[in-house]
């Protein structure tokens, strides 16, 4: 599951931008992703509830080390946009950071 769209919703420097791909045109899998976290809640509940907590596909190793990257990201892109004079706009005004080339 990729968690991390605000690149995709960035368009930035990519043959998608170039051919005149939208966020807009991005946002309905950026749906899709956020989608999924449903049916992860019903079945982080069933553990709970069972008592049983076997890794299905990722364990928490591999979850802290994406939570991680995409914290740090996040956090990173937010102090790029605030030393750009976005701070009292809102997250969504780093895809200019993005497009324009000054994030990654």
């Amino acid at each position: 599951m990729r968690i991390g769209h605000r690149h995709d919703l960035g368009v930035p420097r990519t043959p998608a931008r170039a051919e005149g791909v939208t966020a807009a045109d991005l946002a309905p899998y950026a749906k899709g992703v956020a989608a999924l976290l449903p049916d992860v809640i019903d079945a982080f509940a069933e553990q709970v509830d069972a008592g049983s907590y076997l890794a299905q596909g990722s364990n928490l190793r591999s979850a802290a080390a994406i939570m991680s990257h995409v914290l740090d990201a996040s956090h990173d892109i937010a102090l790029r946009g605030m030393a750009a004079g976005y701070a009292d706009d809102s997250y969504a005004h780093v895809a200019e950071l993005l497009r324009h080339g000054d994030g990654a």
